[in-house]
């Protein structure tokens, strides 16, 4: 079995765009303190460097493990490699994140305690990249995509009840969406298919819906799937996007 969470929501735990894999490998891995930082009483922050991604008890976890926990004094991050890290900091697109083939592949747990704040995440970005002596380089590049929108009014009777919890979990290729709106959709689209997919301002792509569909669909196939099932249509969009491109110093 190959389950993964994308996307959870509940009253005790929000994993964001997380990837988090159910199944561990049980073994225990060891990660080296490699940046604590205390700026006052109420803003701390840890960074923990390892070769294997592992979970809040340090086992050993699975390719695709990836978990955001927002906590009340804080969040934590686990089984990140640097795209990951990066993204999250600088709240961009995991795929709009290049790195270097020559920056040695490591997984990194951050622990941050006080108020989740840009200014903070600039900050921490900061010293890692000054700990680790990598340069990130930014520009603009136009880039294909779409927006989702609504033809008609078919996926009304996929409409997700109020108190249902939000989730999206991959078993294999097939993804379970509940309770999932447009925006969320677009992301888990983005993500595997590794196209910029965005939706527009209206009600509708903020209302919770149940959506399922097949990952092994090329994203042709998965246009006239999503539009013939749910009334879902893509148009083709150019977007501006930052990329970021991550190096070693010289």
């Amino acid at each position: 079995m190959n389950l993964r969470i994308l996307y959870s929501v509940n009253t005790l735990v929000v994993i964001f765009m997380a990837i988090s894999v159910l199944a561990s490998c049980q073994n225990k891995a060891r990660s080296v303190k490699v940046i604590d930082e205390v700026y006052s009483d109420s803003i701390s922050f840890t960074i923990y460097e390892g070769k294997n991604k592992t979970n809040a008890d340090n086992d050993i976890q699975c390719a695709n493990y990836y978990s955001y926990k927002k906590l009340e004094n804080g969040y934590e991050v686990r089984g990140a490699d640097l795209r990951h890290l990066i993204s999250f900091l600088q709240d961009v697109d995991l795929k709009d994140v290049i790195v270097d083939t020559s920056i040695d592949k490591n997984f990194y747990t951050l622990e941050y305690r006080g108020q989740d704040a840009t200014a903070h995440k600039n900050l921490i970005l900061k010293k890692f990249v000054d700990y680790y002596d990598l340069h990130i380089n930014k520009n603009q590049k136009l880039e294909k995509g779409y927006t989702l929108g609504l033809a008609n009014n078919k996926i009304n009777i996929y409409v997700a009840e109020n108190n249902q919890n939000t989730s999206v979990e991959q078993n294999g290729s097939l993804v379970n969406m509940r309770n999932a709106s447009l925006i969320i959709l677009a992301s888990v689209i983005q993500d595997l298919y590794g196209v910029k997919v965005t939706t527009g301002k209206g009600q509708e792509n903020l209302r919770g819906y149940n959506i399922n569909f097949d990952s092994v669909m090329s994203i042709t196939s998965l246009q006239n799937f999503l539009n013939e099932k749910y009334g879902i249509q893509f148009e083709k969009e150019e977007f501006s996007v930052l990329k970021y491109k991550v190096t070693k110093k010289e």
